[in-house]
């Protein structure tokens, strides 16, 4: 992405010089009575001067500025320009009407805005737990110096020849880190703020006994949580119900970004009481399912240290687009169902009620 703080007016100042004269000798326009030399007016958005150099047979008799910013003088046959700061990103422009008795020649006057910082790369970025370097164009465009804040030790930058590195150490920690950098320049102190979050090495934390937790209500107002306990591997949630079976919940752990993914309206592994298990999502009012149009849908979960040794990961995801959010487990059971997701009802054998709000725990996983 790239971000501009400024806008600027052309790289190079064009000027319009025009004459008059009512002399004409032989049918033809008498010889200019002011010629412009050589003319320096393009600034930048500081206050600055700047000079007009003409040739005028009859002198400089007067000089005219369009605008209250750009002031002129005459010395000899030189204009000398000055400009006030430009305080707005924009840039402008101001006539100059030089004379030299009835003859003129325009010149035009031109300022930069106030310069910003031109960024191209993300301002939000993820990044694996391991030693990462990211590198992006990162400029003042009129030369300004970028000074720049961090939020996060475990962050560092350089700034050389317009190209930024941001350093970021390996995350040690056994928690999901975010930092922030900001970015200052020019006279108003121009802002741009880039996030960096940094996943952790979860890989021996994945597999194992976890709890899976859940209320039996979308209130869950003074409701204590209801339990399973769960197992994971290979990739998959293992839920064992004795006699009657057992579930398998495919469940995907992103190792390097430090999260997990759950699918629903999908078909799982395992049987209870003899049936094929279907998982699908539920929205908080419990009207709204995954199953109204059989499309997979998915809900996210960082794993996070919580402070008391335990790892914990909460789940947030769509039901099957943004309107509907995701609240619920719903377990279905079938029978008569070769492959693939049921088409009808008639294959339903029993459910479980609405697993609302659920999220996964692993004790003493990590020292507190």
């Amino acid at each position: 992405m790239k971000k501009f703080i400024c806008f600027l007016l052309a790289a190079t100042a064009l000027f319009a010089v025009g004459a008059c004269s009512n002399d004409e000798t032989g049918g033809g326009r008498a010889a200019k009575a002011i010629v412009v030399d050589s003319a320096n007016v393009l600034f930048s958005d500081a206050p600055g001067t700047g000079k007009v150099v003409v040739t005028a047979a009859n002198g400089i008799t007067k000089v005219e500025s369009s605008n209250d910013w750009c002031q002129a003088t005459i010395n000899g046959n030189t204009v000398v320009v000055t400009v006030t700061q430009n305080l707005s990103r924009m840039g402008r422009a101001a006539q100059l009407t030089i004379w030299s008795g009835n003859d003129s020649q325009q010149i035009t006057i031109q300022q930069l805005g106030l310069s910003g910082i031109f960024f191209s790369g993300q301002e939000d970025n993820l990044v694996a737990y391991k030693d990462t370097v990211l590198t992006f164009p990162l400029v003042s465009p009129a030369g300004y110096p970028i000074s720049v804040t961090s939020t996060a030790s475990w962050m560092s930058t350089t700034i050389e020849k317009g190209i930024l590195k941001i350093a970021v150490t390996a995350n040690t920690s056994s928690n999901y880190r975010t930092g922030k950098l900001i970015f200052t320049s020019g006279p108003r102190n121009d802002k741009m703020e880039v996030t960096v979050s940094q996943g952790w090495n979860m890989a021996s934390k994945v597999d194992g006994a976890w709890k899976l937790y859940y209320y039996s209500t979308a209130d869950t107002t003074g409701r204590q949580p209801r339990v399973w306990n769960v197992t994971l591997k290979n990739d998959s949630m293992h839920v064992a119900f004795g006699s009657r079976g057992n579930i398998i919940i495919p469940i995907k752990a992103d190792l390097l970004y430090a999260k997990f993914s759950i699918q629903a309206t999908v078909r799982c592994g395992g049987t209870y009481q003899g049936y094929t298990p279907f998982l699908f999502f539920g929205t908080p009012d419990n009207k709204s399912w995954s199953g109204y149009n059989r499309t997979t849908s998915l809900a996210e979960g960082r794993v996070m240290a919580d402070g008391q040794g335990n790892l914990r990961v909460h789940f947030a995801g769509n039901v099957y687009d943004e309107r509907y959010e995701f609240a619920s487990f719903l377990f279905y059971f079938h029978d008569g169902v070769p492959s693939g997701l049921p088409t009808s009802n008639k294959t339903l054998k029993s459910s479980f009620n609405p697993m609302f709000y659920p999220y996964l725990v692993k004790e003493g996983a990590v020292t507190p």
